[in-house]
């Protein structure tokens, strides 16, 4: 199968994929960063990504391949990266490698997008494909224009809108909430009823391997989460029974809590604790998706540092 090229290779999502891949029996070119991050394996070719700020020439990257998945980019929202940047990394240069692969004729091109292309960082109604995007901020603003760019090469296009994923190696505010969870003292967020909506990284890696071989799929923009949203409170309890501590929460009142995670140097974290976030994956799981292990088995996964 393949041979398939991955962008952004040895970023968390990306060394994940190139090993999953691979394992069932993908041949992958790998353009990394850093491709001295991802380890030999049977059926890997590395190399080095293109500084995607400057316009790319893609021939040789394209050379030989029958599938693309563009999973490289400015991966968070931040106010400190000019809006310019994110539209040129985050679309530009992903139209630029779709008109690229359209001239090749390639068999299929799997943007990763995000869900932060149709919604802000909460949603107060369950997302789903047909719901209007809303983008809130540069970074889903450029995503959803990539969207657009990639629509109008003209390939054999799947586009994927995965939620917060989560895993081994995971960083940002999964990692932070992890960080905390391990703590040995209790916490208060027993209190909290946001639920939000997550995806296992052997979730999303199924769900590209399904884009890139499910003829239903072609042409198609599809939103990708666990199947089941969860709330604040179970998530902790379950990262702490994966480390085998007690769940260890109790309430505080709302404008304490929030004082308290300032104090902590957790904003970040505000708006994913205590507003919801849930989409509808339901056109996916009717093309034959479903997650590869049940979410506590992942969450485990992810605390223990497994794959």
């Amino acid at each position: 199968m393949g041979p398939v090229l991955i962008t952004g290779a040895s970023g968390f999502v990306g060394r994940h994929l190139v090993r999953w891949l691979t394992a069932r029996g993908w041949r992958v070119r790998a353009l990394a960063r850093n491709p001295s991050a991802l380890p030999a394996m049977p059926g890997l070719e590395t190399a080095v990504l293109p500084d995607l700020a400057a316009p790319c020439n893609w021939r040789d990257a394209l050379a030989g391949v029958t599938h693309v998945v563009h999973l490289a980019g400015l991966a968070h929202a931040s106010a400190a990266i000019p809006e310019a940047l994110y539209h040129q990394v985050n679309a530009v240069a992903a139209g630029a490698l779709a008109e690229a692969a359209a001239d090749r004729k390639l068999e299929r091109f799997v943007f990763v997008s995000s869900v932060r292309a149709q919604s802000g960082p909460s949603s107060a109604g369950i997302l789903n494909e047909s719901s209007p995007p809303s983008p809130t901020d540069a970074y889903g603003r450029a995503k959803l224009e990539g969207e657009r760019l990639v629509r109008a090469a003209g390939n054999a296009f799947v586009i994927l809108r995965p939620v917060l994923i989560y895993g081994a190696g995971v960083k940002g505010n999964m990692a932070a909430l992890a960080k905390l969870a391990r703590m040995p003292v209790p916490l208060p967020f027993a209190g909290l009823d946001a639920h939000r909506s997550l995806l296992d990284i052997a979730g999303f890696n199924a769900a590209v391997e399904l884009a890139l071989s499910c003829p239903a799929a072609m042409g198609r923009t599809l939103l990708v989460a666990d199947p089941e949203p969860v709330s604040i409170p179970d998530l902790i309890a379950r990262m702490r029974e994966a480390v085998g501590k007690p769940a260890m929460l109790f309430a505080m009142p709302g404008r304490t809590f929030e004082h308290a995670l300032r104090l902590g140097g957790r904003q970040a974290l505000l708006s994913r604790l205590s507003e919801s976030l849930v989409v509808d994956t339901t056109q996916l799981r009717a093309l034959g998706w479903a997650p590869p292990r049940p979410a506590t088995q992942a969450i485990r996964a992810m605390m223990l540092g497994r794959s």
